[in-house]
């Protein structure tokens, strides 16, 4: 059984409030739990208005499978709503 965790720094920009960047990030989190069937959330970096840290996981007895919706996320991250992904990371457990 493999155990992934995908990290991705992501930058809003545009957003001027709070209120913004929870409901540009909400929706793009939402199609991503949905469309890929795992688990996301916003780890870090609440309070900035511009910035966030999501943390993506999964688990499946074939590491590559995870490897390939991780990649198939990301691209989704970086098409979705005007986000930029500066920096992304995979951790195996």
């Amino acid at each position: 059984m493999h155990v992934g965790l995908l990290t991705l720094e992501i930058r809003l920009p545009g957003c001027d409030t709070l209120k913004e960047k929870r409901h540009r990030l909400k929706g793009v989190i939402e199609r991503v739990r949905s469309k890929f069937n795992v688990s996301v959330s916003e780890v870090e970096r609440q309070d900035a208005h511009q910035d966030a840290l999501v943390g993506v996981s999964m688990v499946n007895m074939d590491r590559k499978i995870i490897e390939q919706v991780f990649a198939r996320v990301e691209e989704f991250f970086a098409e979705g709503d005007g986000l930029v992904v500066n920096l992304s990371d995979i951790e195996w457990f």
